[in-house]
């Protein structure tokens, strides 16, 4: 008879998997875009955000496309120019690079990494301890690839910092009020 037999076939009992502790699972384990909007962006305007990145890949300078990724690497808003997966993966390898020079060289912060080949430049930059902006472009001049992007920064950080809700999604600058002279 099929399936009987003269002696049991018994499967070996495992051990138990032990769970482990948050910050040593797995990158691809790990909540995703989703959840980091949910939990730490939930004040952020992500449209004024877009606005900001698609003015930037516009302008005539080469740039060829632009992201914001979080600090593990996941992208925060739609990139401009650039598929969602191949920018969480650069910008992933950028931020490993970042961190592992920042440790073997005991430095406090890193604030831009760059890339360099014939067909151009691709650079994460720091926009605060949870952002970055991960820019492709062309060869153009470093110069003034490095003013747009310092003044970009400065525009997200506006965004990422301060913005209060805005019905018309418009890009508002937030200024302290005048304050009498001492």
């Amino acid at each position: 008879e099929i399936g009987s037999s003269s002696t049991d076939h018994q499967l070996p009992q495992h051990q138990p998997i032990p769970s482990l502790p948050v910050n040593q699972i797995p990158m691809e384990t790990q909540p995703g875009p989703e959840s980091f909007e949910k939990d730490s962006a939930l004040d952020i305007n992500t449209n004024s955000l877009e606005v900001i990145l698609k003015a930037l890949v516009a302008k005539p300078i080469g740039i060829q496309g632009a992201a914001l990724v979080s600090a593990e690497g996941q992208v925060v808003v739609s990139p401009v120019g650039m598929d969602e997966l191949s920018a969480s993966m650069v910008a992933g390898t950028m931020l490993y690079l970042a961190k592992s020079t920042q440790e073997e060289l005991k430095w406090q912060e890193i604030e831009t990494v760059s890339v360099r080949a014939l067909e151009g430049y691709v650079l994460l930059s720091n926009c605060n301890p949870n952002i970055y902006l991960l820019i492709r472009s062309g060869k153009v001049p470093m110069g003034l690839l490095e003013g747009e992007i310092s003044r970009t920064i400065t525009k997200l950080k506006v965004v990422l910092n301060n913005e209060k809700p805005n019905p018309g999604n418009e890009l508002t600058v937030i200024r302290p009020s005048p304050t009498a002279d001492h």
